[in-house]
């Protein structure tokens, strides 16, 4: 999958390839190597609004055992969520990171 995230980049360089090649990349190399991946992002002011991207990126930190940035980021995430059963999720999500 990976590989052909890759491929895909490639062809367009889109910040989204990125985010889901990351995604991607976590279930093979970890949640490090995929938030690496992430950093080129961080400076792309399209992501700041991007729900996908907080969401992701929570996901990955929570992975990694780095609580309080994936509580930040799963905030925001909620914040810009305008669908009811993800926000439902990802609230969840957020009670259990809250919780330990």
């Amino acid at each position: 999958m990976v590989a052909l995230y890759d491929h895909l980049l490639a062809l367009t360089g889109s910040p989204v390839v990125i985010l889901n090649r990351a995604v991607a990349r976590a279930e093979v190399d970890g949640p490090r190597a995929a938030l690496a991946d992430l950093t080129p992002l961080e400076a792309d002011k399209r992501m700041l609004s991007y729900q996908p991207y907080w969401a992701a990126k929570g996901h990955l930190l929570s992975r990694a055992g780095d609580t309080a940035p994936a509580v930040e980021a799963l905030t925001i995430a909620i914040g810009l969520t305008t669908d009811e059963a993800l926000k439902a999720y990802l609230l969840k999500r957020l009670a259990s990171l809250q919780a330990t």
